[in-house]
């Protein structure tokens, strides 16, 4: 069961789908990763704001549940 936070295999898959991999039946996700910068010319960046994106929109996320937990019954 999901608590909602990021896991690996949701960060890499779409690193994973660019170069046409299954990351179901990959079991290297370190590896899947540097495949990928080594493909983009060892650049970072779209890795990087990747998990900028998805950390923040789990930050938000959270914080949401947060607030609307604390609401007062009505």
């Amino acid at each position: 069961m999901s608590a909602g936070f990021l896991n690996w295999k949701q960060l890499i898959r779409p690193f994973a789908e660019e170069l046409n991999l299954d990351i179901e039946h990959e079991p290297d996700l370190v590896k899947v990763t540097q495949y990928y910068v080594n493909k983009k010319g060892r650049n970072r960046q779209s890795i990087n704001q990747e998990i900028l994106d998805k950390f923040a929109y789990t930050d938000q996320k959270k914080q949401s549940t947060t607030y609307i937990g604390s609401s007062p019954n009505l």
